[in-house]
């Protein structure tokens, strides 16, 4: 233990000193001057708005913008796990990945994962996959790769350490993998509130699974159909699967799922829940250990988590998941978790880890994630986006095609009317960023002035990206702006 936190304390006076108060999580955000609460509940885990980026492939973001940073960054992790065969009670320093993620145009985009290091042996391919966004009037989208299949944001992105034992369920012979990372093709139909999703997929392995699609692997559809608003905390949906499992003594297993879910990011004092319960069937669930065939078998898992941030940093997680394999074998599964965001680029995830007849398991994890490149100077405007409504999905077109808008000239602080800006803010900002900028739907805007100058402020507030509303010019006159932004930047 004494070795992790000299390598903590180290590792955060070195960030610390070396990259000042920049608070952009790499690539997007450091490039739209933003700040992680834009698209994450807490680093990694999505919120509404995040999740609309992820499955539409970043479509909505401006390339222009974009391109203003190197679309390049690496990740490091120092891991502890109690109950690691190889590496018991020890902390492990041995991963190291790059990752890029971007646009190379306004019609495709792409996001890579390529471990250097990975559990201290050279790493393989996590993510690979390009996006063509230019399809049914840019609501449709073609992901082609190594990429996560269309479950719900949780299975491919969140922050606890333990993976959810819902999709990973073992069936006799058959380990079910309907959240890993596998070689295919998905295609995301993202219009409004209409999230709907198909995918087929086949090997998980590194660069050679892109080719291998023989007799011996693997093969899903799945599938999601689900209500996804990109302004609203709730999402809840259907997703589902139909495979072929290759067993050992040359036959397979048909299998199918479906798993009805609910998600709902925490919203002021309300805590945010994933719910899922998932029922599957195996035509052939294989052989047991004496080589009897099991026949058939109707799996039923459950899975539900409660978290809640603390503050601005810091998140508490709760999970409890259920497991009955069809064969008479029922298992209970739980987590507590604690993320905190030590300083910039730099995340402390604690977890203890309950399973049902075994010790109890301690975690820890230090994610170290850098940029390859500092973006000089204040962040430029974001693309001009139509005015969206509370109930409208953001329009992904106007944020592609729309130019880059030069800084303007601003008015001296000095000028601005606060009690007016007050007012303005009660009128058209608090019923998302909370009454005294401690957040909601949208991001907290407390302290915003260490993050954005005045000028910036008023920047976003006329040229935001969805799914914030752009109010200016219809509602807000030039001098609502000036003033809301010159209260934005008293809040503490």
């Amino acid at each position: 233990m004494n070795r992790f936190f000299r390598a903590l304390f180290t590792v955060g006076g070195f960030l610390l000193a070396s990259i000042g108060t920049a608070m952009a999580m790499p690539p997007f955000a450091q490039s739209y001057g933003m700040r992680c609460e834009v698209c994450h509940t807490q680093v990694p885990a999505l919120n509404a708005y995040g999740r609309y980026l992820q499955r539409t492939g970043y479509a909505s973001l401006d390339p222009h913008v974009l391109h203003r940073s190197t679309p390049f960054w690496i990740g490091e992790s120092a891991n502890y796990d109690s109950q690691d065969p190889n590496e018991p009670h020890r902390t492990e320093f041995g991963n190291l990945a790059i990752h890029a993620a971007g646009a190379f145009d306004k019609n495709v985009t792409f996001h890579f994962q390529q471990w250097i290091v990975q559990a201290g042996q050279p790493g393989g391919i996590d993510t690979a996959w390009i996006t063509f966004n230019n399809l049914l009037n840019r609501d449709g989208h073609l992901f082609v790769g190594k990429m996560p299949g269309t479950t719900a944001s949780p299975l491919s992105q969140w922050f606890d350490l333990a993976s959810f034992a819902t999709p990973e369920i073992t069936v006799g012979e058959h380990a079910y993998q309907l959240d890993g990372n596998r070689w295919g093709a998905k295609f995301n139909y993202v219009k409004n509130s209409l999230d709907a999703e198909i995918g087929y997929f086949g090997d998980s392995s590194d660069l050679s699974g892109a080719s291998a699609w023989g007799q011996n692997i693997e093969k899903t559809v799945q599938w999601r159909v689900a209500h996804a608003n990109p302004t609203q905390p709730l999402e809840y949906g259907l997703m589902g699967s139909r495979g072929s499992f290759p067993l050992p003594e040359g036959s397979f297993d048909q299998y199918s799922s479906i798993t009805p879910y609910l998600q709902r990011d925490p919203v002021g004092h309300m805590p945010g829940i994933f719910a899922m319960y998932q029922m599957a069937y195996d035509a052939n669930a294989g052989q047991d250990a004496i080589g009897a065939p099991l026949g058939s078998a109707h799996s039923t898992d459950a899975t539900i988590e409660l978290y809640k941030p603390l503050g601005d940093k810091a998140l508490a997680a709760f999970r409890k998941e259920f497991q009955n394999d069809g064969l008479g074998t029922q298992s209970q599964s739980g987590n507590i978790d604690l993320t905190y965001h030590v300083a910039p680029y730099l995340h402390l995830f604690l977890e203890s880890a309950m399973a049902q007849n075994s010790q109890p398991a301690w975690r820890y994890m230090l994610w170290w994630t850098l940029p390859l490149q500092k973006v000089a100077g204040a962040a430029p405007a974001v693309a001009s986006t139509p005015a969206v409504t509370q109930t409208s999905a953001p329009n992904p077109t106007a944020a592609l095609s729309a130019p880059v808008v030069a800084e303007a000239q601003v008015p001296h602080p000095a000028l601005a009317d606060l009690a007016h800006g007050k007012q303005i803010y009660a009128q058209n900002c608090s019923s998302c960023h909370g009454a005294s900028g401690q957040g909601g739907t949208g991001p907290p805007l407390r302290s915003e002035h260490i993050r954005k100058d005045e000028a910036a402020v008023i920047l976003w507030i006329k040229k935001p990206a969805p799914p914030m509303p752009a109010l200016y010019p219809s509602v807000l006159t030039e001098k609502d702006v000036r003033d809301v932004a010159a209260f934005v930047e008293t809040l503490k």
